[in-house]
């Protein structure tokens, strides 16, 4: 039935970001929090289509000035599962993302302008290595470890050729 090629699921994620450039600016980390709901699709035994919403929280230090953008995610990943062994299932996945900007924060702001720092589109390639454990039936918790990183310039004032908003976490989740 459709009912079980289907799941769907909501997550947290406490993460790591930071601003990479393509020359020798100083850049610094800060602490991102993303959340969102996810819909895997079954492809074939042992392949989903992941798809699904998430608010993220990127950005960093860059030349002593603070980002902080909150994005709006659309991915769509490819998940390759292992088969159960025990409880527990295996997976890996990747894919892009389409990243909206939402609203954005920076500190301190002695730009003094009324145009955005950060770009309003980004598109992101996601990569991510997990497992899950089955409750019963189609409900499972999952972790992930994730690296996702913007293949389009994040900024407008880097003064940079390309400064890329990257992100490493944690996913725990729970499907359905």
């Amino acid at each position: 039935s459709n009912a079980q090629n289907t799941r769907m699921g909501l997550y947290i994620s406490p993460c790591i970001n930071w601003i990479s450039t393509n020359d020798n600016t100083e850049a610094g980390s800060n602490i991102g929090f993303n959340y969102g709901y996810g819909i895997d699709i079954l492809i074939s035994e042992n392949h989903f289509l992941e798809s699904g919403f998430e608010f993220s929280h990127r950005g960093g230090d860059l030349n002593s000035i603070n980002y902080n953008v909150q994005y709006l995610n659309l991915p769509i990943q490819i998940k390759m599962k292992s088969r159960a062994i025990g409880y527990w299932k295996y997976f890996a996945k990747t894919g892009p993302s389409l990243a909206f900007r939402i609203k954005e924060r920076v500190r301190p702001n002695n730009l003094q302008t009324n145009e955005k720092h950060s770009k309003s589109a980004l598109l992101i390639v996601n990569i991510s290595i997990g497992a899950e454990y089955s409750l019963g039936n189609n409900t499972a918790v999952h972790g992930e470890l994730f690296f996702q990183n913007n293949i389009t310039t994040g900024l407008n004032y880097s003064n940079t050729d390309n400064s890329l908003l990257n992100q490493i976490g944690l996913r725990l989740g729970f499907f359905f």
